[in-house]
């Protein structure tokens, strides 16, 4: 009974103390949003439609469109449950939203604006130093973020959008990559999906949870600023794809390239940054790009492969202006392409290297040859001159000038890698090899047939500018020139389809 007694004295107080707490918070409630922002310090809107239009501007080399879409198609994911006091500050920090790109994370968050702030700069940042990344039955992945390249300078690039007196900002986080990082991730998935390098994004999609540690926020300032430590945040985040399906439709349809070639369209898919168009083709030749006409749009791909083994082509797309197509898409294939056994070798000779040489002595750049080289798979290349060209990776990048002039109208520019550059990839990178299989190569040697690094690097009227390094140059005498892989042209008969659902 004397406990019952206890109780009912206790209780009006409780309720006493309850309101008052109530009434107070709801006072500190009016005090934080009955001010008005300074518009002319700060960027203010005054709706949800306005703070969502003007996120989508706040990440600098981002087009806002592809925020519209990633919103339309529900990519962004709200975060409800971090919100966290930051007592010294006097304010709330709070994660509103996240969408991965990648291992990157394109984060919205945000702060109280208090009455005394005179500017952006007065509310801090948000920085965390180190990402742990979980999947299911692994162990965690853990890994720097961006502290390499300038790359804190991207985190005060927004001042952010004040609404109802918080202020919000959007910015992008970059995890360090590495040899280590690929290996791990390549390990979360089966051998099957290891000869793509889907099976990356295939590794990435299966994170489920993150956290964010060493976790502060920052107040922009000359000497570095003020910091409070925060605690980490665990956050249950499921990670997309980097680029998330968003509308498929079955096609189903044959048509007749000529010459015994056929192909089926299968699927039709749209994701967020391109078009896949799955086919299936009967033809003698393996096929390692074509020339299509979409619509009215001509453009080139090459025959690409998913995690699964399905053939693909990549269609033009342009998501920045909500683009999924025409109302009616039909596609033509106009010519395709694959790789020969016929190559192209020549040698740039002592004697033009030091007519080369006597030409710098006089202070000039250039020395012109004007070789014709050859025709080969009706492709005609001729060596256009030696010459000191600022397009490089250099200030002064010594190299040669390639002209490529193929016969058939849909290849002007062919692209030859590098074959040092490709040994050096698929060494540390198997997987790669798949996407190099076809393409038209370029092997340098000196004259005591050591390999010379020389990449495109720049291209005009007059033909393709590949460069050397200075020291390399220092020790040439004379280069002898590999082309392989140099591809054949075959065109298609008229094969117009419709892409729209059966």
């Amino acid at each position: 009974m004397k406990g019952k007694n206890t109780l009912a004295k206790l209780l009006p107080v409780l309720l006493i103390l309850g309101a008052f707490f109530f009434i107070s918070e709801m006072f500190k409630e009016k005090e934080r949003t009955s001010f008005a922002v300074d518009r002319e310090a700060f960027i203010v809107v005054d709706s949800e439609e306005e703070l969502k239009e003007r996120l989508g501007r706040e990440v600098q080399y981002f087009d806002p469109e592809m925020f519209k879409l990633m919103e339309k198609h529900n990519l962004i994911t709200e975060i409800e449950n971090v919100n966290i006091p930051v007592v010294e500050e006097q304010r709330e920090f709070r994660i509103e939203s996240l969408y991965n790109q990648g291992l990157g994370l394109f984060m919205t968050y945000s702060l109280d604006v208090l009455p005394n702030d005179e500017s952006p700069d007065d509310i801090p940042y948000f920085e965390f130093d180190r990402l742990k990344l979980t999947a299911d039955g692994e162990d965690p992945l853990e890994l720097g973020v961006g502290r390499h390249g300038g790359f804190q300078d991207q985190h005060w690039q927004s001042d952010g959008v004040v609404f109802q007196n918080r202020i919000y900002r959007r910015v992008v986080y970059e995890p360090d990559w590495n040899e280590k990082v690929l290996k791990t991730l390549s390990s979360w998935v089966n051998s099957k999906e290891m000869d793509n390098f889907d099976h990356i994004n295939e590794a990435i999609m299966k994170i489920s949870k993150i956290e964010l540690q060493e976790v502060e926020l920052v107040k922009k300032g000359n000497a570095g600023g003020e910091k409070f430590a925060l605690q980490d945040i665990a956050l249950d985040y499921q990670m997309k794809s980097q680029d998330p399906l968003l509308e498929s439709v079955s096609v189903n349809k044959s048509t007749n390239l000529g010459n015994g070639r056929s192909i089926t369209y299968t699927d039709f898919e749209t994701r967020l940054h391109q078009k896949r168009l799955y086919f299936e083709m009967n033809s003698p030749l393996e096929l390692n790009e074509v020339y299509y006409k979409y619509g009215k749009i001509e453009g080139q791909s090459s025959v690409r492969k998913d995690a699964d083994g399905r053939q693909y082509i990549e269609i033009y797309h342009d998501p920045y202006n909500g683009d999924l197509g025409p109302d009616e898409p039909t596609i033509s294939l106009l010519s395709g392409s694959y790789p020969t056994d016929e190559e192209l070798t020549f040698t740039i000779t002592k004697d033009e290297f030091q007519k080369f040489r006597a030409k710098m002595e006089q202070d000039e750049n250039v020395y012109e040859i004007n070789r014709d080289l050859g025709v080969v798979n009706t492709i005609d290349f001729e060596l256009v001159k030696l010459e000191i060209n600022p397009n490089g990776p250099h200030q002064d990048n010594y190299g040669f000038f390639l002209k490529v002039d193929p016969e058939h109208e849909y290849d002007r520019h062919i692209y030859f890698q590098s074959y040092e550059r490709y040994l050096e990839t698929i060494k540390e990178h198997p997987e790669a090899e798949m996407h190099f299989r076809g393409q038209p190569m370029m092997e340098v040697k000196d004259q005591d047939g050591n390999p010379v690094r020389a990449d495109q690097h720049y291209s005009d009227e007059s033909g393709h500018f590949y460069g050397f390094e200075p020291h390399s140059f220092d020790e040439i005498e004379e280069l002898n020139i590999r082309i392989f892989n140099l591809p054949m042209y075959v065109d298609f008969a008229e094969n117009e389809v419709s892409l729209g659902s059966e």
